[in-house]
């Protein structure tokens, strides 16, 4: 860890895998996410209108694209569209309606076995064993917003190399 010009502690992570290096700056209240790519885009959906702009705030200030939505139907449908492009989902458990979280990280490990899931909920967590996907991440609510930025890019950080289709 060092610190960088703005005072922030920054984290430089090599894969040594033909990855880019990923760097996490952490600040007082973000996180700055830096690769020599494209930056990478997260799905995320939630039906609280509050948190999902919190989330969707630090997601945005670490250096994602953000694709925010509020059902799980709707993050499916962003999941199977040609393209869709997404690196990583972030996704509420409890939804108003059918889909649930547990189904929207189902469909997307069918479609990228790898992509990282983060679990995001107040009432999920003693299910999160028996009912989410192998290799997730449970953040109970409420949680520090900036902990949601740093957990996916360590998922991001960790997960294999993208092959390309």
């Amino acid at each position: 860890m060092r610190s960088d010009l703005s005072g922030r502690n920054t984290v430089s992570f090599n894969t040594n895998v033909g990855n880019p290096t990923l760097l996490c700056a952490f600040g007082s209240n973000s996180i700055v996410r830096e690769t020599d790519m494209e930056p990478d885009t997260i799905l995320l959906a939630d039906d609280e209108a509050l948190l999902l702009i919190d989330y969707e705030y630090a997601l945005a200030d670490a250096g994602f694209v953000v694709v925010a939505v509020t059902s799980g139907g709707k993050a499916i449908e962003v999941l199977k569209s040609a393209g869709s492009g997404i690196a990583g989902v972030v996704t509420d458990i409890r939804f108003h309606q059918l889909p649930d979280g547990w189904s929207v990280a189902r469909v997307a490990r069918e479609i990228d076995p790898d992509m990282p899931i983060v679990y995001v909920s107040g009432h999920g967590a003693l299910e999160w064993a028996s009912r989410g996907v192998d290799n997730s991440i449970m953040l109970e609510k409420p949680f520090p917003v900036d902990k949601l930025a740093t957990v996916v890019c360590q998922m991001l950080r960790d997960r294999p190399p993208r092959t390309q289709a």
